[in-house]
């Protein structure tokens, strides 16, 4: 988990407007967020508040060009700017900047460019009407995630390496009340894997505009696969996000809870599993071009958690976990190219999990035998093991 720290460089935003306006503050407060704890520096000096009116590129640069200037070599962590103009980029980035965080919602294919020639990083943001609208979904979490794959797509196709494209959910820009409550939720859907995910709610109308709700949304968005969160608060962000992360690995082991009346232990229900073992699969994976094009011959085991004591007691198959169905499952979806194993496995056991509800957790291991390493082994493989995001204690 990343914290990424917060510093407005404008009159007029809604949580801090003109309290870092003057270059010397912005320094300041800038070196003040490291000291706090953020592992990455994001300056903007456009707000993007309901309604703000939009500054020209001009503008924009007459406020960060000192704060930049200043901050060279004073800093120990990454700078993002805050910018949707191509030319801002571009001069943020020869001063130092290693990150644009661009909140436009569009690929721009001069924007592009500018990251591709300074081989920085730049964050994609969902946002369909910025935050004066409210977008219209079917389902605001599979139009989001679908909307994200499409915009990473579209900028790997400019040019861009995958390892550089970071993604925002937009989390208040286009989005109800309802709807970005609901990606906050569902986060885990909302993640398109082999992208980092940025999620930013500070002080938003959501969390009631309150470092309370603020905090607790931000330990429901790292719970939910949140990468990054961008924040005001970097001191706070920063305890709230050790003590999830402690909760988080704990989720897995017994809990015991005493008082001095009562001991209780709670544990997770007793799971059965059902083992998948070589399943032989065709695909077409691989960062060597020749591997995507002729393809090569994978191994898939697959071990599902589910509670069957139904099925034990009924000797009836509609209470258990049909494995072939899974195989077939996992068959088609494995088939999707990837660059790496590691998103093949990672989307198979993803959609496990979606299709078949009675499976608690899965295990896919994928094993490369014919991997093209000029070197003698046995085998190549990876786990990645996933639990349904719900649980009941």
């Amino acid at each position: 988990m990343k914290i990424m720290g917060i510093l407005n460089v404008t009159p007029d935003s809604f949580s801090d407007g003109g309290k870092y306006f003057s270059p010397g503050a912005a320094i300041e407060r800038a070196l003040e967020l490291e000291r706090q704890g953020a592992d990455i520096l994001d300056i903007g000096a456009q707000s993007t508040r309901p309604g703000c009116e939009m500054i020209s590129p001009e503008e924009e640069l007459r406020r960060l060009r000192p704060v930049l200037e200043g901050l060279r070599g004073k800093l120990g962590i990454p700078v993002s700017v805050d910018t949707f103009y191509p030319e801002v980029a571009e001069e943020a980035l020869s001063l130092g900047v290693g990150m644009i965080n661009d909140v436009s919602g569009i690929v721009n294919e001069e924007m592009a460019g500018v990251v591709r020639a300074y081989g920085a990083s730049w964050v994609l943001m969902h946002n369909q009407g910025g935050a004066d609208s409210e977008g219209q979904y079917g389902d605001v979490v599979r139009d989001v995630r679908a909307a994200l794959e499409k915009m990473a797509e579209r900028a790997m196709a400019l040019g861009i390496i995958k390892e550089r494209i970071c993604l925002d959910p937009g989390i208040g820009f286009g989005k109800s009340r309802e709807d970005n409550l609901r990606l906050l939720a569902s986060l885990a859907r909302v993640k398109a894997p082999g992208f980092p995910l940025l999620v930013g709610v500070s002080r938003k109308r959501v969390t009631g505009g309150s470092e309370a709700g603020t905090l607790a949304a931000q330990v429901i968005a790292q719970m939910g696969g949140a990468d990054i969160l961008r924040t005001h608060d970097v001191a706070r962000a920063r305890q709230a996000s050790s003590v999830a992360a402690q909760i988080s690995r704990a989720i897995s082991c017994d809990f015991v809870l005493t008082n001095d009346v009562n001991p209780c232990k709670i544990e997770r229900p007793r799971m059965e599993r059902i083992g998948i073992t070589g399943l032989e699969l065709y695909a077409r994976h691989g960062v060597n071009p020749e591997e995507r094009l002729h393809g090569q011959v994978f191994l898939l085991d697959l071990l599902l958690e589910a509670d069957l004591a139904k099925a034990c007691r009924s000797d009836n198959i509609e209470d258990t976990v049909n494995y072939a169905q899974v195989m077939k499952l996992a068959a088609r979806v494995f088939a999707q190219p990837c660059s790496l194993i590691e998103c093949a496995a990672e989307l198979t056991a993803q959609a496990v999990l979606e299709g078949f509800p009675a499976v608690e957790a899965v295990t896919v291991r994928v094993h490369k035998p014919d991997a093209p390493v000029k070197l003698p082994f046995e085998d190549i493989s990876i786990e990645v093991c996933r639990r349904r995001e719900k649980k009941t204690l």
